[in-house]
């Protein structure tokens, strides 16, 4: 509403300047620097609205994420998981855990034509440690314990450690 209104008063402004005889162009510096600042604010605000979705994209679980609607303007590109010599197994169990993942770096990161929201070193570090707690996650909900969820919950680990160590140049360009 409030939107509409300053966008009408100024539209009125420019018709009332240009029947007084001041012309379009008269009016138009006046008008159009509020304007312009209520663009870039509106901007900074859509900005941050956009990684407060995203980052509450990233706080949900991997089966959660997995059932989300992709909307604009994220990245919702994946590759699916990319695998460590000798955990190929667990790459189904995996999968939505990875495309949350690369999710996060596709929107957080530089490396990418993404969003850019937050290309930090703490940002990676986080989207990382949500990685690992999403496939330990899966590896709960699959194997419930004993042996197999041991097995699984070290394969976690090892992705994780390789998204960890490896994945700077996917995430910061």
């Amino acid at each position: 509403m409030r939107r509409t209104f300053r966008t009408t008063v100024a539209a009125v402004a420019v018709a009332a300047s240009a029947a007084l005889g001041g012309g379009l162009l008269t009016a138009a510096p006046a008008v159009a620097a509020p304007l312009a600042e209520k663009s870039t604010a509106s901007s900074q605000s859509s900005a941050r609205s956009n990684l407060s979705v995203a980052r509450g994209y990233m706080n949900l679980s991997h089966t959660q994420f997995a059932g989300l609607k992709k909307v604009k303007p994220f990245n919702w590109t994946n590759n699916g998981c990319s695998v460590p010599t000798g955990y190929a197994p667990y790459m189904k169990t995996f999968t939505s855990s990875c495309n949350q993942h690369d999710f996060g770096y596709r929107n957080f990161g530089s490396a990418t034509k993404g969003l850019k929201l937050d290309p930090t070193r703490t940002a990676k570090n986080w989207i990382d440690a949500r990685f690992k707690a999403e496939m330990r996650r899966a590896c709960k909900t699959k194997y419930k314990k004993g042996n197999p969820l041991k097995l699984c919950n070290t394969a976690a680990a090892a992705y994780h450690l390789a998204v960890n160590t490896a994945g700077d140049k996917h995430f910061f360009g």
